[in-house]
């Protein structure tokens, strides 16, 4: 395993926190970056921090572990071996309460971390630079939105009560938070009138995996190719 050193440089003698190993991942394009996070977080209980490469609409991921992680079962090599997938390993996504949220400043790791485990279908991006929809479970929606806000849910965005990165102000006050979030509660039984981007199925089976390649080769073939978010998990690494 790859170690990254603190200040994200890699170094080969580099060395993680105690009981920590971290990787990182090849470059990957946004649809990547989202499955892998993906999976990582809600299924691996990893953690992931990512930043934006060099390569306009490429990304650097790192991956690391937790005293919460262990594997997911099924496993993806479990999966694929089945013809069908198992009910338990399919999120419906379209119909669900999602929590939009306005002015982050990546592609929304830290999403993961405020909404938790516990009620958390999935997250993607939003329709512009610095939006991501989590959406989460109709029981779980209220609370994950007061708990990280503070507040009851409203008509307009609220200022997120914990966001990474809170600035002191003199005396030590607590500037607001940039990052706000809204929670969208379509009625039971009925999709959103105006569907969230990306708001569809998530199936972990399998397909045919195309010829292995490195994240360089991958920018190369993959310059002029526009992202589409698939229905399925595989992972072609």
């Amino acid at each position: 395993m790859k170690l990254i050193s603190p200040g994200g440089s890699s170094t080969a003698g580099a060395r993680a926190p105690a009981g920590m190993q971290i990787t990182a991942l090849p470059a990957c394009e946004t649809t990547r970056r989202l499955l892998a996070v993906e999976y990582a977080r809600l299924h691996w209980r990893l953690k992931t921090v990512t930043r934006a490469d060099s390569a306009e609409g490429w990304w650097l991921v790192q991956v690391s572990s937790t005293s919460l992680s262990k594997p997911p079962r099924p496993l993806l090599s479990e999966l694929a071996a089945s013809p069908v997938p198992p009910m338990s390993a399919v999120q419906v996504l379209d119909g669900s309460p999602c929590l939009r949220f306005f002015g982050l400043k990546g592609p929304g790791d830290e999403v993961y971390d405020l909404v938790g485990h516990d009620g958390l279908l999935g997250l993607r991006p939003g329709n512009k630079t610095g939006e991501a929809t989590a959406f989460v479970s109709r029981e779980a929606s209220v609370n994950i939105f007061k708990k990280i806000t503070g507040q009851a849910p409203g008509p307009e965005p609220i200022p997120v009560r914990q966001a990474t990165g809170w600035a002191q102000v003199a005396g030590g006050a607590a500037r607001e938070s940039s990052l706000r979030v809204l929670l969208d509660v379509p009625e039971k039984g009925k999709s959103f009138t105006k569907k969230p981007a990306n708001a569809t199925a998530t199936v972990f089976h399998s397909q045919a995996a195309p010829p292995a390649q490195d994240g360089w080769d991958a920018k190369a073939d993959k310059a002029d190719t526009n992202d589409v978010i698939p229905d399925d998990w595989e992972d072609d690494a």
